[in-house]
């Protein structure tokens, strides 16, 4: 039950398909060092990447390794999705 939320509550705060958030009233500012940001990004998900391989090929235990590459990629893959949409927003 610790992650139980009401209903109506994804909704209203996060959006989602049927229903997204509005943004209308939201005053959203790109930082201007945005490109700096995502390319420091790309530099750690490379740096992230080797870290798995080095990893992978000096540790045995197969269960742990597979849940430690799949927090590193979800982790990755939520700072690629914000990044993209803020730079899709400045476009």
């Amino acid at each position: 039950m610790k992650n139980f939320r009401p209903k109506g509550y994804l909704a209203l705060h996060a959006g989602n398909s049927t229903k997204p958030p509005d943004c209308s009233s939201q005053d959203f500012r790109i930082p201007e060092n945005i490109n700096d940001r995502i390319r420091s990004n790309q530099e750690m998900n490379h740096n992230m990447y080797s870290n798995i391989r080095t990893i992978t090929k000096q540790n045995k235990d197969v269960y742990f390794l597979q849940y430690s590459i799949i927090r590193l990629l979800r982790q990755s893959m939520i700072i690629n999705i914000l990044l993209q949409a803020c730079t899709f927003m400045t476009s």
